[in-house]
């Protein structure tokens, strides 16, 4: 049925995986790149969704790799929620340079 539950979703599905991808390439403006660069993504889950996380980065790390062409691609699991789910770790993302 259209009308899936979450639980039957897979992580590309649930996560939207595909978009995630697609709007990464777009903002770091990774097409037709003619050379090699490092890129690297910092994601941050709220802790209910920390069950998913691992799964969510290894996915959009090899779309990434598979869609942009580019083989030196880390996304990183930031591990804690500081203030809340809704506060962003920005500091441990620039210690990333993601």
């Amino acid at each position: 049925s259209e009308d899936k539950d979450e639980r039957t979703l897979t992580i590309e599905q649930n996560y939207e995986i595909d978009k995630v991808v697609e709007a990464i390439i777009t903002k770091l403006n990774l097409t037709n790149q003619t050379e090699t660069k490092p890129v690297n993504i910092a994601l941050q889950f709220p802790d209910h969704f920390l069950h998913d996380a691992s799964g969510v980065c290894w996915k959009i790390e090899e779309s990434l790799m598979e869609k942009s062409g580019l083989s030196d691609v880390l996304v990183f699991l930031l591990g804690d929620t500081t203030y809340g789910a809704c506060c962003v770790d920005e500091v441990a993302a620039l210690h990333l340079s993601a």
